[in-house]
């Protein structure tokens, strides 16, 4: 077993009966989102009197004040109702005020509201005029996040890291950003306040994330300010989700993180844990366990989401194609289309049946089509080059396309794989010429994972030479921007250069470049994530092709104690193939 007091991962067991108080009462209301919110409103209103009263009446006797806070707007309201009522759920059993805010409060930031869970915490923390101010700790939770076990205990996160004013979760391992802020735990401390003001104010928010802003204010001052020791990051599905949930998540996650997700999705998944609380609610009984994970396990997740997007695709997809012919299909539009066809591809393929792998190719590839198809009908519209002025939205035109290409530049033969990463490579320098100099990096971090997928492809045709100059030129741009953003951007391209080198038989700098890659990995992610096995098991080969058995061993063993968290055949099949093979020389 490993983790840190509630958070584990072995299976945990939900509590025999949910002690609520009015959240039950909306279950009658289930059919109607705004009596359900209004409900829910109310519960929670009702709940934190409960427990300013509960707390009075205790006197001196010591306890731990802990609340929970979301913020959703009006046009997300269809599924932040059901995460509302769930987390209201989960907050009346365990006796922690819950607080939902909306628009009709202040806006802190306009263009980008995932900004405002920063200010709303620094707000309310205020030692004067903070609504959460009377608090220990207070928990920021994103309105497409859940909490699927009941008996977590927020308090005893806290207690293990007694050190720590902030407690958050790594992003998954290969994302550009360190953390992922859907939950941020804090202490109500001087320190808190100051480093949530700073977070707030360390650069010009218009062009960076909450997420990318951490990352510079982190890399900048952890030695100077302790960060590294008073910001404690868990592994990605420590208090959070590793994405995607419908193929990543574990029978003991606690935490439900439906990032990048439709609302119609969210809606599905969302009320299908609150029926479950209704449920057993209503039965009344400790005979009624409480389904784990409230019945959203990976493979519920996965079944909703091939049914979800399957209706939600095709209905947008025949939309764009008309409107893509006279380049009309406007961002958000572009957007939706992009993610839903990411979503319901991915799904496709995890099934791992052929018939699901080629549609999923198929749909990417059309995708991509369509796309390129708009953006360059809508060129003279976006791009005036008599002026020399561009539509604001045209870099995240040019962007989706890129991302959309750089899904499907792996298919078909080789001269398909190198046509496809020219066209990205084209649209990627375009945007480097059109967009805001401090969004460069990010689209260089664009540029470092194309020189990535070409080395790869190098790599499968066996053109070695090509295959370390491209993946050196992806390690030498994420260095750099390492430097900004933090070394966990390193962690991909170090692996595939130490492969690179081991094919050239350069075992000593690809023992190295190994070393350092799953020293990052375990920095970020911790010592048991599945991410570990690939460079670890490319590690164990190169050290059994230099004959070097004996640091093999230990190596292989680990991947495939490794792979018994997350089962992989392919992995299975080579770990064991090697392990063979070290062990005949024994």
């Amino acid at each position: 077993m490993c983790g840190y007091g509630q958070i584990s991962t072995v299976d945990r067991i939900q509590p025999d009966k949910l002690n609520l108080g009015r959240v039950g009462n909306c279950c009658d209301n289930f059919r109607f989102d705004d009596t359900l919110l209004n409900c829910v409103l109310d519960a929670a209103e009702n709940n934190r009197d409960r427990i300013r009263v509960k707390s009075l009446l205790a006197g001196n006797q010591p306890s731990i004040n802990v609340g929970i806070v979301t913020y959703a707007t009006s046009d997300i309201s269809n599924y932040a109702v059901h995460s509302f009522l769930v987390n209201e759920a989960f907050a009346e059993h365990n006796h922690y005020k819950f607080w939902y805010l909306n628009e009709s409060g202040p806006m802190y930031d306009n263009n980008d509201a995932r900004w405002n869970k920063i200010k709303i915490l620094l707000d309310a923390l205020d030692p004067i005029h903070g609504w959460g101010n009377n608090l220990d700790y207070l928990m920021w939770v994103d309105a497409d996040m859940i909490f699927l076990d009941m008996s977590m205990r927020i308090e005893q996160i806290a207690a293990a890291f007694p050190y720590a004013h902030m407690i958050v979760s790594a992003e998954h391992t290969g994302s550009t950003t360190l953390i992922n802020s859907g939950s941020i735990l804090v202490k109500n401390s001087k320190w808190t306040r100051q480093f949530l003001h700073d977070w707030w104010n360390f650069a010009d928010r218009k062009y960076y994330s909450d997420q990318e802003q951490f990352d510079m204010l982190y890399n900048k001052y952890k030695s100077y300010n302790n960060y590294d020791r008073n910001i404690v990051i868990l592994r990605p599905d420590g208090i959070n989700s590793d994405p995607p949930a419908m193929t990543m998540q574990r029978s003991y996650n606690q935490m439900l993180h439906l990032m990048g997700e439709h609302d119609q999705y969210r809606v599905k998944v969302f009320s299908s844990g609150f029926h479950e609380i209704c449920r057993h609610y209503h039965a009344n009984t400790s005979f009624s366990r409480l389904a784990q994970q409230l019945t959203i396990t990976r493979d519920n997740l996965l079944r909703w989401t091939i049914e979800e997007y399957s209706k939600e695709y095709e209905h947008l997809v025949y939309e764009y194609s008309t409107n893509a012919l006279n380049g009309e299909n406007t961002l958000n539009k572009s957007r939706k289309l992009s993610n839903s066809a990411h979503h319901y591809a991915h799904a496709l393929m995890y099934t791992q049946t052929e018939y699901n792998m080629n549609k999923s190719n198929e749909i990417r590839l059309r995708v991509f089509e369509l796309l390129k198809a708009n953006v360059e009908n809508r060129r003279n519209l976006s791009v005036n080059l008599y002026s020399n002025k561009i539509e604001p939205d045209w870099p995240e035109h040019l962007k989706i396309v890129a991302e959309a290409g750089q899904n499907v530049c792996s298919m078909g033969v080789y001269s398909d794989k190198i046509r496809c990463t020219n066209e990205v490579m084209a649209i990627l320098q375009e945007i480097i010429s059109v967009c805001h100099m401090e969004q460069r990096d990010a689209v260089m971090l664009m540029i470092s994972h194309m020189n990535r997928e070409i080395g790869m492809i190098e790599l499968s045709e066996q053109n070695y030479t090509e295959a370390l100059v491209n993946s050196e030129s992806d390690l030498v741009i994420s260095r750099k921007i390492s430097l900004k953003f933090g070394s966990h951007v390193l962690i991909t391209p170090l692996s595939l250069v130490a492969n690179v080198h081991a094919m050239f038989n350069n075992y000593q700098k690809a023992y190295k470049l190994y070393d350092e890659a799953v020293e990052l990995i375990e920095n970020y992610a911790g010592q048991y994530h599945h991410s570990l096995r690939q460079p670890l098991i490319n590690y164990a080969i190169a050290l059994v092709t230099n004959k070097e058995y004996g640091k093999a061993k230990p190596i292989l063993e680990r991947v495939l104690a490794l792979n018994k968290e997350t089962y992989d055949s392919a992995i299975e099949i080579k770990a064991q193939e090697y392990l063979l093979q070290v062990q005949n020389q024994n």
